[in-house]
């Protein structure tokens, strides 16, 4: 294992500033070498179906603020959870099932909602609060919490980010100029069994910086894929996964070539700076890993959007795709005006990028009831839908897109 590693590490090295990368692994993700693949992808090459599921809205059922887009689709349940606390549930009908909050200062109560997380299999939801982390089943019963670590190594970790594996949780900190840990593993007792390394080469971009507010983008992220755990530790070249025995493999190698953020020492980067790095969520499907990117000025053509005012704007993002089964990378174009994602052909609705992908392979996302009701009404689209959203008022809850993720062996 360890020479094939240092195999695939030797090609990256003489291709990183190939612009094609020739006979690179399949696990490779060539994001320097892609930035002249840009195209408009649509959802009918990546999804065999596209569904729209208005949820039902009545009283106790209303759905306010949402949590940071954190919506959730497990075992035919969509779990939605809001700024104020509380989460709500609705069946793949979009029929409210219920909705509870468990906020307060008891000893089965979270004091705050800061990061969340579903099991894919119990469907029982996670909940971080001030150093802890609290479990519920569906119904609101509270099963269990565990408390972070505080001895003298970790206490000064500020852990944010966290995921549920098997018995263990995975939890990521922000990240801060004498960081030497990215994260820990922590049983269901409380006890950490594992602590994750902040890579070096990350450590000595960020001790170069100067003293102001650290970039986001040095942070760790995590997200999951089935039954392991994913994780990049802010622009390191290599994506974890964590498996359930705690064996930790390399998933995917990011190929930044030039375009690193780390061959800027002592630089911090503008919203429009020419490098390339890792921004927002990352989900991954059995075929697919979807992924945000940095790109400031590197791509073909500007990507605009415009504001709540009606003002335009450059956005120095892009959304991506990478096939995990021919190894390509692609940047996904504006599929239209101001819109984001892939173009979805298929009812001819909005753009659609994925807020989860579920461990079946669905890739969900929202649409405000408004937004819906005056895309569809200036737009050519199905009847099907044109259906939907002549049963819609303004002021409904939001419409739950579920697109069905093609599998290939």
């Amino acid at each position: 294992m360890k020479g094939l590693l240092l195999f695939l590490l030797l090609i990256i090295s003489a291709c990183s500033d190939s612009p094609d990368m020739q006979n690179k692994p399949l696990n490779v993700i060539d994001v320097a070498g892609s930035l002249s693949s840009e195209r408009t992808v649509n959802i009918s090459e990546i999804a065999d179906s596209v569904e729209y599921i208005a949820l039902e809205t009545k009283k106790g059922s209303f759905i306010s603020t949402v949590l940071y887009d954190n919506i959730f689709y497990e075992n035919k349940l969509i779990y939605i959870f809001l700024k104020n606390g509380s989460i709500t549930l609705f069946n793949d009908e979009g029929k409210h099932i219920r909705e509870f909050s468990r906020m307060g200062r008891g000893p089965e109560e979270y004091s705050w909602l800061s990061t969340v997380d579903v099991n894919p299999i119990s469907g029982n939801i996670y909940i971080k609060g001030y150093r802890k982390i609290y479990e519920y089943s569906i119904n609101g019963d509270f099963i269990n919490s565990i408390r972070f670590p505080e001895d003298d190594e970790l206490k000064n970790l500020l852990l944010f980010h966290f995921k549920k594996l098997g018995d263990f949780y995975i939890a990521t900190s922000h990240i801060f100029w004498d960081t030497r840990y990215s994260g820990v593993i922590i049983d269901s007792a409380s006890n950490v069994v594992m602590k994750l390394d902040y890579p070096k080469e990350q450590l000595d971009y960020l001790v170069s910086l100067p003293r102001k507010r650290i970039p986001d983008y040095v942070n760790p992220k995590l997200f999951r894929y089935k039954d392991k755990i994913r994780i990049i530790n802010g622009n390191n070249k290599h994506i974890l996964s964590i498996n359930k025995d705690l064996s930790i493999d390399t998933a995917y190698i990011i190929n930044y070539g030039k375009f690193s953020p780390i061959f800027k020492p002592g630089k911090r980067l503008l919203v429009d700076s020419p490098y390339l790095w890792r921004r927002f969520e990352a989900f991954e499907s059995d075929n697919y890993v979807f992924m945000t990117f940095h790109v400031g000025p590197l791509t073909k053509r500007a990507t605009v959007l415009q504001n709540p005012l009606g003002k335009e704007y450059v956005y120095h993002h892009s959304h991506s795709l990478f096939n995990k089964k021919n190894g390509e990378f692609l940047f996904l174009a504006q599929p239209d005006e101001y819109q984001l994602g892939f173009k979805e052909d298929i009812h001819g609705g909005p753009a659609i990028w994925p807020m989860y992908i579920s461990s079946d392979n669905y890739l969900v996302s929202k649409v405000k009831a408004l937004d819906l009701i005056r895309y569809v009404n200036s737009n050519n689209v199905s009847e099907e839908l044109k259906t939907l959203v002549a049963s819609l008022k303004e002021d409904n809850n939001p419409v739950i897109v579920r697109a069905k993720l093609k599998i290939s062996e």
